[in-house]
């Protein structure tokens, strides 16, 4: 089961249990197209005319496990490459093989 959750300010979370990073960045893709089908005018954004999504995705295993608070940083590090990037994107953090 999927759970989106109210964050910080402007930020939400969505843990996709037992989702690999392939399935996370689809979800996420569809959930960040959806966003912007909306049309939902932003006049105070310099980057984008109309709302968009930035997301930062982390994933973690069984076999490389991450506590909750490192893969809440790690997310949340790459949702902050995602907006200096440019916004409107998903960044993934990838594990080492």
């Amino acid at each position: 089961m999927s759970t989106y959750s109210p964050f910080i300010t402007h930020r939400f979370i969505c843990v996709l249990p037992g989702k690999d990073a392939n399935e996370a960045m689809n979800i996420a893709n569809c959930l960040r197209q959806a966003i912007l089908s909306l049309a939902i005018p932003h006049s105070y954004s310099s980057t984008h005319s109309h709302l968009t999504a930035s997301m930062g995705i982390a994933t973690t295993t069984p076999e490389q496990p991450l506590s909750p608070d490192d893969l809440l940083n790690k997310a949340d590090q790459q949702l902050y490459h995602a907006k200096r990037r440019g916004r409107n994107r998903i960044e993934i953090h990838e594990r080492p093989a």
